[in-house]
């Protein structure tokens, strides 16, 4: 008896990461999160032309923009908290 093999099947979907470009650009870094903003609805673009490829490298770029606005609006906190305590900037605006 012959086997027959099978393709492999490609996902029908992707991940588009659009929620946390959303929280990205509203909470921490707008810049930033406009361009994962801008990845993430190329997805859903690719994906419905049957570019599933495409489609994950849009949606890995939307992921990377999204982290690096994370980790730049986290950076920013530090580096504010760093100088209030250190330097006691807060105690000047008290007037």
């Amino acid at each position: 008896m012959a086997e027959e093999k099978t393709q492999p099947t490609q996902p029908t979907t992707v991940n588009n990461n659009m929620v946390k470009a959303i929280i990205t650009t509203l909470c921490c870094c707008l810049p930033l999160g406009i361009v994962s903003i801008i990845k993430a609805a190329e997805v859903n673009k690719k994906v419905a032309t049957g570019d599933m490829k495409g489609a994950q490298i849009s949606a890995d770029e939307a992921n990377k923009w999204a982290n690096i606005g994370l980790i730049t609006a986290l950076v920013g906190w530090l580096i504010y908290l760093f100088v209030v305590v250190v330097f006691g900037v807060g105690t000047f605006m008290s007037f």
